[in-house]
């Protein structure tokens, strides 16, 4: 049988994830998965016309693009909030007429809701609205307000008066004078729900008042689009109309934490102003999605149901073999309990969540059928059915993101034992790492793996799961572990480490055992933190680098530094994304560098443009330019001293070496060679852009005995070579091989001298030598000056 996806390109690598555009931006939801990565996957594994497949698709992104992309979109997901947002972003809307019943409801609703938000100005003594009120210790401190006197229009922060506490005391007395949700959450420390809790407790007095006016006028509205559109806003707007809004000073108010965590210290927003402003968001998200979904878009084409994807059976397009491609984000067992976190919205929205078909693990004491083993009963249940529907030969994409190897293990044994093929794992960088991310103290997981698999062309006879034992397993994550530090040759953060399954998963496979283990990567990192490993500046490094002896001695960083100076350089301007695109394509998964690395190497070595591009720093360009002529320089005095001279340089490169050695090829990359008769005296490595470590690693193959090696560095490139020198690999390298440094000027300087004698002293070149104690002497000289 032909297989029409033989010729396919393949991610192989990660690619540029970009920040949410403005249809994305309206409403919040957990876990969103980028849209350009989303979309790059449906445009290389699908055709136009073709179906496309999200089982558990949450807000919508793999359905929404997949129509943009002119594909068939089937979205399923037991979410009804989830639901909600994809077709509240997909459905085209005029504009004018969403406008005109928000003009409507704003004349209906604004004066009865600001009433609840008065003060007086402490400038002028007139009537002013409050923004926002601060918390302290649970106890409302202060106040953000604006002035309505025209002739005042103060803004500012003051402090509660006597006026303003009774103001609250009354409000606190006060009914609420329309529907509000008064339903139980779900009781679940874990998501910061205590027994009993409401939804309603999530709002202060004021603002569940001023929500129940709001949401009884939005209810008036006649059209049921505009009406459900508004709404749409409404729930937008609803966490910043919460007690969730911690107060941080210099911050700006948001929902950070995740669950319902009440924040002794918080603000209390203006209803009207936020969901005026979520309305204005919605008008931007809505002009754009207008714009790439309205030609396309048709009941035909972008199908939602709200069915668990345990049951695609029960959909009657969804027949055997009929859908083209699967991309999908599952739940990732307890990481994020998603219909008990929408209840904030599903309860004003009147939507009624089927916490009962939900496949997760929860801690709640409500819930515990939802365990470690119901929730790979229910997910190898769905992977049947996605294997069902998916036609021979086609793919499924599985996003993942969770360090918990048992629900790594679950994902993947249920697509294996479904009948799918495991092809590739990718790991995904994310658009911006997350607070979590950035607030661990050691890092933790970030960004996500893509998983490919794909169906065979003829059913292949069950599999048994071959699970690895401990001692096993342990053996295979530190030979993973190693294999990741020692092929970026540098101590490597530890959210890296952990974000390691696909090497660990390779290395399992050869050994012919599907994916399966009983502890952590941190368990077993923990264990052996002492005897293989040792924290350095709080990353991973080697205990004992001289027994690994397959570390790549040039560090990533300066492997990454070379490819983002070589691709400036040819391409002069380059925007931020386009160099990541080069760079995630020259280091892949476990070599994949952070953006902050990335970003050190520009800030070093570029300048930004006008229009926020980069381009090459004229001293770095003058220096490149110089590179040859150093090395010229150093034939010249080379052969002035009665040398033979090697060197990487047109007319002086040769075919053969006249001395035996086990690296010829790496040899002849040396920049400058001295020779007496057939015998190595002096090499040099001319520094300009590219690592130093690099010019090391190369002139290091050059193993001779009495042989001086020169580093011949830029000045400006002292703070680099200050960082080298407080590497303990990098020390080692230099004193195992007795490295020295010139700088260019004083290469330069007795080049001119040279010309004018006519017996140079080749000691007075080596006067110009400096041992690495000698170069930390300068520097710390310097920083002192």
């Amino acid at each position: 049988m032909n297989d029409e996806n033989d010729d396919i390109s393949h991610l192989d690598s990660a690619l540029v994830a970009r920040l949410h555009p403005p249809m994305y931006n309206i409403h919040k939801y957990w876990a969103r998965k980028p849209d350009n990565i989303v979309a790059a996957y449906i445009e290389r594994y699908s055709k136009e016309g073709d179906t496309v497949l999200d089982p558990f698709s949450g807000s919508g992104v793999t359905a929404i693009e997949a129509l943009r992309l002119g594909r068939k979109a089937i979205a399923v997901d037991l979410d009804p909030v989830g639901n909600f947002i994809a077709l509240m972003t997909a459905l085209p809307v005029d504009i004018d007429s969403l406008q005109e019943a928000f003009d409507a409801l704003k004349d209906d609703v604004k004066d009865e809701i600001l009433k609840y938000f008065k003060t007086i100005c402490p400038e002028c003594g007139k009537s002013a609205t409050i923004h926002s009120l601060i918390y302290a210790n649970n106890k409302p401190t202060k106040i953000v307000y604006e002035c309505n006197n025209p002739v005042c229009e103060h803004k500012g922060l003051k402090d509660l008066t006597n006026a303003d506490r009774k103001t609250i005391s009354t409000i606190e007395e006060t009914d609420v004078p329309y529907w509000y949700p008064d339903n139980e959450l779900i009781w679940n420390s874990r998501v910061n729900v205590s027994r009993g809790e409401k939804v309603s407790d999530l709002f202060s007095k004021r603002n569940l008042i001023a929500l129940s006016i709001l949401y009884n006028g939005i209810n008036k509205i006649e059209d049921e689009l505009n009406r459900n559109m508004i709404k749409f806003a409404f729930s937008a707007a609803l966490p910043q109309a919460s007690k969730l809004l911690v107060y941080t000073p210099g911050q700006g108010p948001g929902w950070k934490v995740r669950g319902f965590w009440i924040p002794a210290n918080r603000y209390e927003m203006n209803v009207w102003r936020f969901f005026e402003n979520k309305f204005k968001k919605l008008v931007s998200g809505k002009k754009e999605s207008n714009k790439l979904l309205s030609s396309k878009y048709s009941k035909d084409a972008f199908k939602i149901f709200n069915h668990s994807a345990t049951e695609l059976n029960s959909i009657p397009e969804l027949k055997e073999n009929s859908v083209d491609y699967v991309f999908t984000d599952p739940p990732y067992g307890d990481s994020v309990p998603y219909l008990e976190l929408n209840l904030i919205y599903a309860s004003w929205l009147g939507f009624k969540s089927d916490l009962a078909d939900e496949i997760c693990i929860s801690d709640s004491p409500l819930r515990r059928d939802k365990n470690n083993k119901a929730y790979y009963t229910h997910l190898a249940k769905a992977f049947r059915e996605i294997y069902r529907v998916l036609k021979p030969g086609k793919y499924l994409t599985v996003t993942f993101n969770n360090t918990k190897m048992e629900i790594y293990n679950d994902i993947f044994r249920s697509a294996i034992l479904a009948g799918f093929d495991s092809e590739k794992i990718v790991y995904q960088h994310p658009a911006k790492k997350s607070s979590k991310a950035q607030l661990a103290p050691y890092g933790s997981a970030f960004g996500d793996y893509y998983i490919r698999f794909r169906k065979p062309l003829e059913p292949r006879d069950t599999l048994k799961i071959k699970q690895p034992d401990e001692i096993t397993f342990e053996r295979v994550v530190i030979q993973a572990v190693k294999k990741i530090i020692a092929e970026r040759g540098q101590p490597t953060e530890y959210s890296l480490i952990i974000n390691s399954y696909s090497l660990i998963y390779d290395l399992l496979k050869k050994e012919g055992f599907l994916f399966s283990a009983s502890q952590s990567i941190d368990d077993v990192l923990n264990k052996h933190m002492g005897e293989e490993f040792v924290l350095v500046n709080n990353k991973l490094w080697f205990a004992n680098p001289s027994v690994v002896p397959y570390i790549d001695r040039v560090p990533l960083k300066e492997r990454v530094e070379k490819v983002v100076i070589s691709t400036l350089n040819r391409e002069i301007k380059l925007g931020f994304d386009d160099i990541l695109k080069e760079v995630y394509k020259m280091f892949p998964n476990s070599l994949t560098p952070e953006t902050t690395t990335i970003n050190e190497v520009l800030e070093d070595y570029a300048e930004k443009t006008k229009d926020k591009k980069w381009i090459l720093k004229q001293s770095v360009s003058i220096r490149m330019s110089q590179h040859n002529t150093m090395v010229d320089y150093l034939i010249k005095i080379g052969e002035r001293f009665g040398y033979t001279v090697i060197a990487d340089l047109e007319g002086y490169r040769v075919k053969e070496l006249p001395f035996d050695n086990e690296n010829p090829d790496r040899v002849r990359e040396i920049d400058v060679i001295w020779l007496e008769g057939k015998t190595p005296k002096y090499e040099f490595e001319v520094e300009n852009t590219t690592g130093i470590s690099e010019a090391i690693d190369r002139g290091s193959n050059l193993d001779v005995d009495d042989l001086t090696r020169i580093i011949v560095i830029p000045e400006e490139r002292k703070p680099l070579l200050n960082r080298k020198l407080h590497e303990r690999k990098f020390n080692e390298e230099i004193n195992k091989y007795g490295w020295q440094f010139m700088y260019y000027k004083d290469l330069d300087a007795f080049f001119v001298q040279m010309k004018g004698h006519k017996k140079p002293k080749i000691s007075e070149l080596k006067n110009s030598f400096k041992t690495p104690e000698d170069m930390r002497r300068d520097i710390q000289t310097e920083l002192k000056l």
